[in-house]
């Protein structure tokens, strides 16, 4: 709407030239025609003076469209008058300067008004034209000429009539245009800058209906895994159904507004806490029917942040953001609602200032590579090692990865953070294999990683670089990065495995990847996940689930680790199903560099052995 006014205010500032073009041709022509009394050159000329001054002062003072209206009809109003009296004055003599601001004040009541606005003041001024050109030859027996008065009449009627048809276009070029800026072109919603103007007529009216003003923002759950796995057309389909299965649970007078990529936002007039988060556990209950997609039904969550002003805020841009983080505050709950609260603008903060660090990080080598061991069950011997990463920060000491991993997931920084710790993991496997160790490590890959067409590249070229063997390197992905797009991630194991890298299934059996994919993948061995592996000895559902997966590894032909082994009971009870190799706090925790490799030198048996050999 913003865009609408100044482009009005332009339009103003034409019709301001106009009129003080007006009182300058006045004061100067004037003088020229001897029937004129001075008085009305002075009155006229004043009048428009003044006039022009006034405006300025009413359209400056207009904040808002529904204001500039306002103004605009006055104004209209006042000029019409100006060149009536214009004419009246004018009439008797042979002259053009009555004709020319009568057909700027047509031409602008039609970008006013549109079409009617150029009827209306063509109607008005031609009308008073007649009237007073009859008037004064009636009156005063002035010798008018037809010819003037039909060239009077037709320039005002010829210029309505072209105004009204290039109105009309403008008009619509203009509401599309309109409907753009202040619509998503995807879903046809309202956009954020419509939302704000909406929200911020609220707010000034809050102070004087004393009633509260919520906002919702919603974040799609795992919706780039439904844009990797389903593509994005699919995407773009999900994100059209969003709007109409929300408006189901509002009111007409509320405003559903998408943000950008998968999180929208709902504007709830005259409503608190309790009614904003009764109309959030209601938008998603809706979400959660599923979605037909591609003959497919598909499944999607949310999480919703609600911020209610006064009480949150009183102002649009901070009320939005307050609800944002309350939102990221979902996430975190098993509900996947939040009422904003000052703890979580603390943990926003903290968020931000974090992500912010996390790029320096990633460029002055901030982050280390910590590494846990992995034996095998029948010899003792080692594995490998998998890389855990860590961020050494300047202030907040060492910060895991469950801090920083999904903040640079994200971000897309995550492309840039594994090829750090895959290029680390490389020259430190080189390092020890020259110091007599030859020790493999795992690095973990994430959904980005495993669609990233240049990884296979990438890897070559850092084997390349530090002089190291493929089979110094392990790769660990999860079932679900698998599951988001098999193909893809088939096509990208095929070219490591090709390479000699030693590719494993990590966290198996928390996923949902397909049994006819799994027999298709490149694996070397799969990982059992640490939720069953520790609940084995009191929960003979985690057991038996232990079990299956053992035989089914095996039976496919790929070795079986578990991890988050914490007790020698557990590491019988895997020995006795067969497993291959076990990796936690019972062989080690994870190490820095220079530790791990003094704990190689004092294992039993420090040679490495592969998995299932």
């Amino acid at each position: 709407m913003e865009n609408a006014l100044f482009e009005d205010r332009r339009l103003e500032r034409t019709l301001q030239v106009a009129r003080l073009a007006g009182a300058l041709l006045v004061f100067a022509l004037g003088p020229l025609f001897p029937s004129l009394a001075p008085a009305h050159v002075l009155v006229l000329g004043a009048a428009l003076l003044a006039w022009t001054l006034i405006n300025t002062r009413l359209v400056e003072g207009a904040r808002t469209a529904a204001g500039y209206e306002r103004v605009a009809r006055f104004s209209f109003v006042v000029d019409t008058s100006v060149v009536i009296y214009a004419i009246w004055v004018f009439a008797a003599d042979p002259q053009w300067t009555a004709w020319a601001v009568g057909v700027l004040i047509i031409i602008g009541s039609a970008f006013r008004f549109g079409r009617l606005g150029a009827l209306a003041s063509m109607t008005t001024i031609t009308l008073a034209y007649l009237v007073i050109v009859g008037w004064r030859q009636q009156t005063y027996g002035y010798n008018i000429e037809l010819q003037r008065v039909a060239f009077a009449v037709s320039l005002y009627l010829l210029t309505a009539l072209i105004m009204s048809g290039a109105i009309r276009e403008l008009l619509e070029l203009r509401k599309q245009r309109e409907h753009q800026l202040f619509h998503d072109l995807l879903t046809g919603l309202p956009n954020r800058a419509l939302l704000i103007e909406r929200l911020q007529q609220q707010l000034l009216r809050q102070p004087r209906t004393g009633e509260s003003v919520a906002v919702l923002v919603m974040d799609l759950t795992d919706f780039k895994a439904v844009n990797d796995s389903l593509g994005h057309a699919v995407g773009d389909d999900l994100l059209k159904q969003i709007g109409p299965r929300l408006a189901a649970s509002l009111r007409t007078a509320d405003t559903i507004a998408r943000l950008g990529g998968d999180e929208f936002a709902i504007l709830l007039p005259g409503t608190d806490e309790t009614g904003a988060a009764r109309v959030a556990q209601k938008m998603l209950a809706a979400l959660e029917q599923s979605f037909p997609l591609e003959g497919e039904a598909l499944d999607i969550g949310a999480s919703v942040g609600v911020a209610v002003a006064p009480g949150h805020a009183t102002q649009a841009e901070q009320l939005l953001s307050r609800a944002d983080v309350a939102m990221y505050a979902a996430k975190g709950s098993l509900a996947g609602l939040a009422v904003f609260s000052a703890e979580h603008e603390r943990d926003g903060a903290g968020r931000l200032a974090l992500m912010s660090d996390l790029r320096r990080a990633v460029d002055e080598g901030e982050l280390v590579l910590y590494y846990q061991p992995q034996i095998d069950l029948r010899t003792g011997g080692i594995t490998s090692v998998e890389a855990l990463v860590r961020w050494m920060h300047p202030k907040r000491g060492l910060v895991g990865p469950d801090e920083f991993i999904p903040l640079a997931e994200r971000t897309g920084l995550i492309k840039r953070l594994t090829r750090t710790v895959l290029t680390e993991a490389i020259r430190q496997a080189r390092a020890w294999e020259l110091a007599g160790l030859r020790v493999p490590i795992a690095v973990n890959l994430s959904m980005r990683n495993i669609h990233d067409p240049q990884l296979p590249q990438t890897i070559a070229q850092l084997l390349q670089r530090w002089d190291a063997r493929p089979d110094l390197l392990r790769l660990e992905m999860t079932e679900t990065v698998l599951a988001a797009d098999p193909e893809r991630a088939l096509q990208t194991m095929d070219s490591l495995r090709a390479m000699g890298v030693h590719i494993a299934l990590d966290d198996f059996g928390i996923g949902y990847s397909s049994l006819a994919y799994l027999n298709r993948l490149p694996l070397d061995e799969i990982k059992i996940d640490r939720s069953f592996v520790i609940g084995m000895i009191d929960d003979e559902s985690s057991a038996t689930i232990v079990r299956a997966t053992v035989e089914l590894g095996h039976g496919l032909g790929y070795a079986v680790v578990a991890e988050g082994v914490e007790n020698a009971e557990t590491r019988q009870r895997l020995t006795a199903l067969g497993c291959d190799a076990i990796q936690g706090f019972l062989v080690a925790r994870p190490m820095p560099a220079d530790q791990t490799a003094e704990w190689i030198g004092r294992a039993t048996v420090p040679a490495v052995v592969a998995a299932g050999d």
